[in-house]
């Protein structure tokens, strides 16, 4: 899945999927780079309420992409 983020800041390739964690109560989301591997803080999205049959949706990824994007001040 595409997302709209800031190119990493190790190695600069744009991230391309979003890398999705399913566990049996909640779900959570975060984002990697296809260049390095380098991988976003897990961002707690949801408690399900049907298991694993609740659709992603594309705001889900949403907290996860803001996190991507924070960046300490150079």
């Amino acid at each position: 899945c595409e997302v709209n983020s800031l190119p990493c800041p190790f190695c600069g390739h744009a991230p391309e999927v979003a890398e999705l964690v399913l566990t049996d109560s909640c779900k959570f989301a975060a984002i990697e780079c296809q260049g390095c591997g380098a991988v976003g803080p897990e961002i707690r999205l949801t408690c399900l309420k049907r298991g694993s049959d609740d659709p992603w949706m594309p705001e889900d990824y949403a907290a996860a992409v803001a996190e991507w994007n924070r960046r300490a001040a150079t």
